[in-house]
């Protein structure tokens, strides 16, 4: 049987010298005699009615004889010579054995699980095999599935259950015994799963080495962008490998954007704009900064909507308390936010490149604007006059937070128009006319002026509900 099956077989010897099975005898050897008289005792029965059955019946007793000395011929476990015969002991390092020999002979069937053979062995150990009670390992991050369990209470003991979640809170609710994030792929383990779905042994690319690290760099060991770009690259030329990485800076694939999505689209609305700000204008920047200020401001709820996104894994918090988050996520976002009219900034609802916002200033677009909630901008080129930026702001209707450092003598005549939808103003070197009387801060909540040349903010009386920071 082990030979036709392929399995593995583990004697243990139990109160009895392996030399005893190997030739029956000993207590062993009476004990098997005695079963062996009963199934003569039963083939002189069976004679009578079916001479097959007699045949059968010795043919088992012979199969056991040349099994059992099969066995006695493998290494395996004598209780009394382990952990010095403590049972408890001896049957822990058993299961111990079992389940190594189970974990090394499973990760060896599937080759296409790269990087998973410390991972396995991490969720081996947590699980605890062995021990008694039930045992809940939550695994969450990225690209996780789902498939819930309830209480302890719902299962047997000894019970091992495993959750994979986009969520940690999911896990947190559940109480389950351990919880681990998801790691990415090291360079290497990429590399090699990058590989197995892109590299093709029939036509080979000349520099398919070089070629291969410049897409793998792209998404930073996330499995599942490594195998979409994998497959889709695999009977592409040269000049088709180098147009697919030069697309993806602008346009991410989009099998891999509908995976990410689920997250995303798993927030509430106030929840997705706080990621979609996060995204566009703080990753890489301190949470504890003008940040909160905005998030408060907007009525985002930050400190509940920050956990959130931590938890489901599109966010997280460097040790320098920075906002960051995968490329791949950021690309989401800005995918997002760019819609349908990627190369149009006056469509999206954020703007935070200083040179789109030249160039809509530059080209003097003079029609309004109902699209742009957020933006930033610091005059880097200095190549802005203020008079072009003041007029982009006043086309601004919907504008619902704006933060301007830039270059001013004081002279030039302010924006005519500030939205009223405004709940944040963070400007330095604002012009010295007031603000637009058609400005109404009825939403504002912090107004900070810096370096201005205002001698008044508004020419009439204004009166401001919200308010905590002026």
């Amino acid at each position: 049987m082990q030979e036709e099956m392929g399995l593995t077989v583990i004697p243990i010897f139990y109160d009895v010298d392996p030399s005893e099975v190997r030739k029956q005898k000993g207590e062993f050897g009476k004990a098997f005699a005695k079963q062996e008289m009963k199934n003569v005792d039963k083939a002189r029965l069976w004679r009578k009615l079916f001479a097959k059955q007699e045949v059968e019946d010795t043919t088992k007793v012979v199969s056991w004889k040349k099994a059992l000395v099969a066995a006695s011929n493998i290494s395996g476990w004598e209780p009394k010579n382990v952990a010095n015969g403590n049972e408890a002991a001896v049957i822990q390092n058993i299961v111990d054995a079992i389940s190594d020999k189970l974990l090394s002979s499973n990760l060896d069937i599937d080759e296409q699980l790269v990087g998973m053979t410390d991972r396995v062995k991490d969720l081996i150990s947590r699980l605890e095999i062995g021990k008694g009670g039930v045992r809940m390992v939550g695994i969450w991050g990225v690209g996780g599935g789902e498939a819930l369990a309830g209480s302890h209470k719902w299962f047997g003991d000894g019970s091992r259950i495993i959750i994979t979640t986009r969520d940690e809170h999911v896990l947190k609710t559940r109480k389950v015994d351990h919880i681990s994030r998801v790691t990415l792929l090291s360079q290497d383990e990429g590399i090699r799963l990058f590989k197995k779905h892109a590299y093709n042994e029939e036509e080979p690319l000349k520099d398919y080495a070089i070629l291969s690290l410049h897409v793998v760099s792209y998404p930073h060991g996330l499995p599942l962008a490594l195998k979409v770009l994998g497959s889709f690259l695999y009977d592409k030329d040269e000049k088709e490998w180098m147009s697919t990485l030069d697309k993806l800076q602008d346009i991410p694939q989009s099998e891999i954007l509908k995976q990410l999505r689920v997250s995303y689209d798993g927030l509430d609305s106030v929840e997705q704009e706080l990621f979609l700000d996060i995204a566009c204008f703080f990753r890489h920047r301190r949470k504890d900064d003008d940040a909160m200020e905005i998030f408060e401001a907007c009525g985002f709820h930050p400190d509940i909507g920050i956990k959130v996104l931590i938890q489901k894994a599109l966010i997280t918090i460097d040790p320098r308390g920075n906002f960051d988050m995968h490329d791949l996520l950021q690309e989401m976002a800005h995918y997002i936010v760019r819609g349908e009219h990627p190369d149009n900034p006056e469509k999206h609802s954020r703007v935070w490149k200083w040179e789109d916002i030249n160039k809509m200033c530059i080209d003097d677009a003079t029609t309004e604007n109902h699209k742009i909630e957020a933006t930033e901008y610091y005059d880097q080129s200095r190549d802005l006059v203020p008079s072009q930026f003041f007029k982009f702001v006043s086309n601004l209707k919907k504008l619902r937070w704006i933060t301007v450092a830039m270059s001013n003598d004081g002279n030039v005549e302010g924006p005519n128009f500030l939205s009223n939808e405004l709940r944040y103003i963070n400007w330095r070197n604002y012009s010295a006319s007031p603000f637009p009387d058609s400005f109404q801060p009825m939403n504002l909540v912090v107004l900070i002026m810096r370096e201005g040349f205002q001698r008044e903010l508004w020419r009439s009386h204004k009166v401001i509900h919200n308010g905590s920071l002026i």
